[in-house]
This record gives structure tokens, C-alpha cells and sequence, in this order.
């Protein structure tokens, strides 16, 4: 009877070990499907996949049965991955292409900007040479040297009365100049545009066509990604529910039972150093409980030989 007791405790110590270690991993493996690698040959299931197919009504929501496991949903993550690659790299050459021509236009702009201005001067310059300014500058120069004369023969007061007259004179040409500065800079402001390089302005409209067409390039090869991404993102989602739905509460505690009589088949096996740690923690509990139930077994003996 005695033995009955300490066998009984020691199996109800290792079959809570192993309760306890299948709760954590199928936890473990909830939280994260990548904590563990699965046997695709084992944890497979087309043929049953197959017969659902057959005989519910799944053929009134799909065109075709897809035939998908974790290993065919790994070949089209492959595939995608490898052309969103070569997507993103075509996408960086357009938008380096793109930076260049942005750069190029506004360098254009800069050099047109430049013999705008210069233009403009040049435009404002012809205009000083008009007869008005032209009668400005011979006034002036005139009433200096009446002033110096004046002074020579400050007897002379009809010097002072020539000078008055010739100020009156230059202060109404002056009016008539500025009004002309006036029409000039409002014509230049106005009419700025008249005033640039026709080449660069050209050049400038052909660097802007080649950037619409680039801009129409980027957004085209923006959407693809997108697509691809969208995609891949639908596929990893159903990749994850294959994952996590692949092994139940049961194969958990068959993994379980293998690892604490060291006798699993590979067909599960642990992919990260959590879980990795785990394991050997049941390992290490595990051969402490074998041996206590061993020495319990072996002492319970003993004490019946000395009883006899």
C-alpha cells in the first residue's frame, strides 16, 4: 500500500510537470508562432483540407480550391519578397532620378533668374539714354557752371535770375525722369517674365515634362508596392492562423511527455531561447523527479527487508 502512495505521488508530481510545460508552450506558441519549428510532412493536412473542400459549400465562395500549406504559403512570401526587392530598388533609382531633375530645374531657375535681372538692367539702362535724361544731365552740368561764373562776378545779378530759371527748367525735367523711372520699373515688374532666356526657359519646360514623368513613374511604382505589401501582409496574417492553429492543446502535451522522457521525433522543435530554456528546465525537473521516485522506491524497499 505504501508503495501504491509513493508511486502515485511522484506520477501525479510528473504528470503535473507535464500539464504545466503543455500550458506554456501552447502559450508560447499562441504569443508567438515562431517560437517552435513544425514537421511540414506531419502537421499537414491536405487531404482532409481536401475533403472539406469536397463536401461543404466552399465552392460557392471560391473559384478554385487552394491548395496552400505553411510550406506553399512560404514560397509566395518568397516570391513577393524577392519582387518587392527589385520593386523598392527600381522605386530608389526614379526617386534619386527625380532629386536630379528637381535639382537641375532649380539650378535653371538660379542661371534664369540671374539674365533676368540682367536683362532687365540692360532694359532699364537703354531707357536712361532717352533725350529727357540727356537734358537732365546737360542742366545741371549748365546751372554748375552759371553758379561758378557768379561767383567769379558776384557784381552781376542777372546771373542769380538766369540760374533761378535754369532750376525751374531742370526741376520740371526732373518730374518728366521721374515719371519715366516710374514707367520703367512698373513695366519691368509688370512684364518680368518677358525679360528671361527663352533657351533656359525651354530647357527648364523640357526638365519639367521629364519630372511629370517621373512623378507618374514614382506614384506607379509607389502603388505596386503598396499592393505587394498589402499583400504580403494578407498572406503573413494567414500564415500566422496556419502557424498558431497548426498544433493543438494535445500535440503540446505529447511534446511535452516526449521532452520529459526524452523521446521526441523532431517532428516540433524549439526555435527560440525562451523556449529553448524552458526545456531544459522540464529536463532538468523532470530527472529530478525520476530520481526522487526512484530513491523513494528503492528506500520503501529497503525499509521492508529491515521490517522482515
Amino acid at each position: 500500500m505504501n508503495k501504491l502512495k509513493v508511486t502515485a505521488k511522484w506520477g501525479i508530481r510528473y504528470f503535473l510537470l507535464v500539464i504545466s510545460f503543455s500550458v506554456l508552450y501552447k502559450l508560447s506558441f499562441v504569443i508567438n508562432p515562431d517560437s517552435f519549428i513544425l514537421n511540414n510532412q506531419l502537421n499537414l493536412t491536405p487531404i482532409q483540407d481536401l475533403h472539406e473542400y469536397l463536401w461543404n459549400d466552399k465552392k460557392s465562395e471560391d473559384k478554385a480550391f487552394p491548395l496552400r500549406g505553411l510550406d506553399k504559403l512560404q514560397l509566395d512570401l518568397g516570391k513577393l519578397i524577392l519582387k518587392l526587392d527589385l520593386l523598392e530598388k527600381e522605386t530608389n533609382t526614379i526617386k534619386k532620378e527625380r532629386e536630379l531633375l528637381e535639382n537641375n530645374i532649380n539650378s535653371f531657375f538660379e542661371v534664369n533668374s540671374k539674365a533676368m535681372w540682367e536683362n532687365a538692367r540692360k532694359y532699364e539702362k537703354k531707357q536712361k539714354e532717352l533725350e529727357v535724361y540727356k537734358t537732365e544731365k546737360e542742366l545741371a552740368e549748365e546751372i554748375k557752371l552759371l553758379e561758378s561764373l557768379a561767383k567769379e562776378n558776384a557784381w552781376n545779378i542777372s546771373y542769380g535770375v538766369i540760374i533761378a530759371n535754369k532750376r525751374v527748367e531742370l526741376a520740371n525735367v526732373r518730374v518728366i525722369t521721374a515719371k519715366k523711372d516710374y514707367e520703367t520699373s512698373s513695366y519691368i515688374l509688370k512684364n518680368i517674365g518677358s525679360f528671361s532666356d527663352s533657351k533656359i526657359i525651354n530647357r527648364i519646360r523640357d526638365l519639367e515634362n521629364n519630372l511629370e514623368e517621373i512623378k507618374a513613374l514614382q506614384e506607379m511604382s509607389d502603388s505596386k508596392v503598396g499592393e505587394i505589401r498589402n499583400t504580403m501582409y494578407t498572406y503573413l496574417r494567414e500564415w500566422t492562423k496556419e502557424r498558431a492553429d497548426a498544433l493543438s492543446f494535445t500535440d503540446f502535451f505529447y511534446y511535452s511527455i516526449g521532452i520529459s522522457t526524452t523521446t521526441t521525433f523532431g517532428d516540433i522543435t524549439a526555435n527560440s531561447s525562451l523556449i529553448r530554456a524552458f526545456v531544459s528546465l522540464q529536463l532538468f525537473l523532470s530527472v529530478f523527479i525520476m530520481g526522487g521516485f526512484v530513491n523513494s522506491v528503492i528506500h520503501e524497499k529497503n525499509s521492508n527487508k529491515a521490517v522482515k
